[in-house]
């Protein structure tokens, strides 16, 4: 659990949705025979539209977010032989629901669940072979 700042609106209907869903992962790329191994980054931009219900204190929000992953990868360790690890950018896309809860004014509860779909493509070269 954690603290953080939101900004949000109190707004019923339509409007727009941010997605900034990044994230950090290690990655087994490759021959399972090689010892290769990254931590893969994942950033993606995105963008689209939401629906918020609004009923007494309680704000519940609907969001489809789509845009572009900005990916980097970090070779960690690799087997004898010389190895180089390269990742692609990405499309990236996201459902959300997003459930706040006013406490008072100046405070809530916002919880949210979300699910970041993209697919990047990492390549593996062995002493210059693909």
């Amino acid at each position: 659990m954690r603290l953080t700042p939101v900004l949000r609106s109190r707004r019923r209907g339509f409007g727009t949705a941010l997605g900034f869903n990044w994230l950090a992962t290690e990655v087994e790329p490759g021959a399972k025979d090689l010892a290769v191994r990254g931590d893969l980054r994942v950033r993606p931009i995105m963008f689209g539209p939401a629906y918020t219900a609004v009923a007494g204190r309680l704000a519940t929000t609907a969001a489809v977010v789509a845009g572009y992953a900005f990916n980097r990868i970090t070779p960690v360790a690799t087997s004898s032989e010389p190895v180089s690890l390269t990742v692609a950018n990405s499309v990236a896309w996201a459902p959300s629901l997003t459930l706040a809860f006013d406490l008072s004014r100046w405070f809530g509860v916002v919880t949210q669940a979300s699910y970041l779909v993209t697919r990047p493509r990492i390549t593996t070269e062995i002493d210059g072979r693909v």
